[in-house]
């Protein structure tokens, strides 16, 4: 069949990130084994500080720490390479620009990664705070949860039940394989493993209240031409592939509501929604959720239910020629990476980060009990950022890069933390902001509306031209 036109494949990826500074003259904190030290220093039952210090360091500062890294800030933290640093409720966030491909929006949030720790470490080096820890995790041991959204362009509304079924079902299941692992302390004060810490948080089926931890997050945002799908129900990835598996199935699934097909689609029982999040959350890959077959609930593998939707777009693509070279190449990634788990969890550790996070945690804690220093700190330790982290290091072997083809040489990423995206708005917004630095912190230029315009900008309108009267 001739091609359907579905919504263009625009991506996004905004990490909020675990970090706590100590500023001078205040008092030293520390996250790291905080919650299991034999001092008590926090307790069991107290998160980290909700003020990490971030926001108290000047503005100014922060720009010319970026400015050391050729990186040029507006007045609402939009960067000259496209993406955005800011601090949010929680602490600082570094959302990627908008990109055309999954891939290019893996590498560019990992570069963020790399921008905070030198902003914090050039401001050390300035004696404008003494320390810090930084953590790409989205979920402390005490439940606090920091936001890691994943951004999905889409012709639909969040009032299309279909569509919001879809995603709750997608956003249970997709937590066998994509969650990131970690230590949680129940109600009794005792520490376990979940899977997906932050699905065994979850809170709420659909909302709009930032405070509230919902699996779909509603109304969906507007943009030009469509919406803006921000899936906040997923951990803050430290591997590459699930992350990219993630944002491709979820696009795929959109697309295939768009072309209402849903029917194709296996949809979760919706009186067992919240108690599917937090079993897939708190078991993985060894978890079953509620789902309708013939509209009655039947309890299947959360690695069914996976299965069944990445089979499910592949057929409809099939018929209607929907997906991606991408999707094409990653879904049957997945359906892969499922078999290899039922057969062999240990041999898809390069690929799920939950399995490979609990490997690593079972080998250095030999024995020892959860409920221990060493194994909080052994936790932390895995998605610390700085070049102590050991799912740091673990990026930089090949094989945790399955299925990558982008370069990310030091040379690439070099010129990726300096340079927007080429195809969509990202280079527009960039070049404007870049084109008079000197009065940048007074740019007021956001994701859709660049001052220079009067137009609002589409995501992957490139070639917006922007005549000399406008600069």
């Amino acid at each position: 069949m001739g091609e359907v036109q579905v919504s263009p494949n625009v991506h996004g990826i905004e990490t909020e990130y675990s970090c706590l500074i100590d500023l001078p003259g205040g008092t030293s904190s520390e996250i790291v084994g905080a919650c299991h030290s034999v001092d008590g220093a926090l307790g069991l039952d107290v998160p980290m500080p909700e003020e990490t210090g971030f926001d108290q360091v000047n503005i100014d500062d922060i720009r010319q720490a970026l400015g050391s890294l050729g990186i040029t800030a507006n007045m609402y933290g939009m960067l000259t390479n496209g993406g955005r640093l800011y601090a949010d409720q929680s602490g600082p966030e570094y959302a990627t620009p908008e990109t055309s491909t999954a891939e290019e929006a893996v590498l560019r949030s990992f570069d963020g990664d790399v921008i905070m720790f030198k902003v914090l470490r050039y401001l050390q080096e300035q004696e404008i705070i003494e320390g810090f820890q930084l953590n790409r995790r989205g979920v402390d041991h005490s439940g606090v949860s920091r936001g890691t959204h994943l951004n999905t362009f889409t012709y639909l509304n969040a009032d299309n039940l279909p569509l919001r079924f879809a995603l709750m079902t997608l956003n249970v299941a997709k937590g066998a394989l994509f969650g990131s692992g970690g230590l949680l302390i129940n109600e009794q004060g005792e520490s376990e493993y979940h899977y997906s810490p932050r699905l065994s948080v979850t809170t709420n089926v659909a909302n709009d209240n930032w405070l509230v931890r919902s699996l779909v997050r509603s109304p969906f945002k507007d943009d030009v031409g469509g919406k803006r799908i921000e899936t906040v129900s997923g951990d803050a990835l430290n591997f590459p592939w699930p992350l990219r598996a993630s944002m491709v199935i979820t696009n795929a699934v959109v697309g295939a509501i768009e072309l209402e097909t849903v029917g194709e689609l296996p949809l979760i029982n919706p009186n067992m929604v919240l108690h599917g999040a937090h079993a897939v959350g708190k078991d993985g890959h060894n978890s079953h959720v509620s789902v309708l077959t013939d509209r009655s609930p039947k309890l299947e593998p959360s690695l069914s239910v996976l299965m069944r939707i990445c089979e499910a777009v592949m057929r409809i693509d099939e018929q209607h020629e929907y997906l991606d070279d991408e999707s094409r190449q990653v879904i049957p990634e997945i359906i892969e990476t499922i078999d290899m788990v039922r057969d062999d969890p240990l041999s898809a550790a390069y690929r799920v980060e939950s399995i490979s996070r609990k490997l690593s945690m079972d080998r250095k804690l030999d024995g020892l009990s959860l409920d221990t220093e060493r194994a909080c700190r052994v936790d932390y330790a895995w998605d610390w950022i700085g070049g102590a982290g050991y799912a740091e290091a673990l990026r930089n072997n090949e094989r945790y890069w399955h299925g990558f083809t982008m370069p990310n040489t030091p040379s690439a990423r070099a010129t990726r933390l300096v340079t927007p995206p080429q195809d969509t708005r990202a280079v527009i917004r960039a070049s404007w902001i870049s084109s008079a630095p000197g009065h940048a912190q007074h740019d007021e230029s956001e994701w859709d509306s660049i001052e220079g315009l009067s137009q609002r900008v589409g995501p992957l309108d490139a070639n917006v031209v922007m005549h000399p009267e406008d600069c």
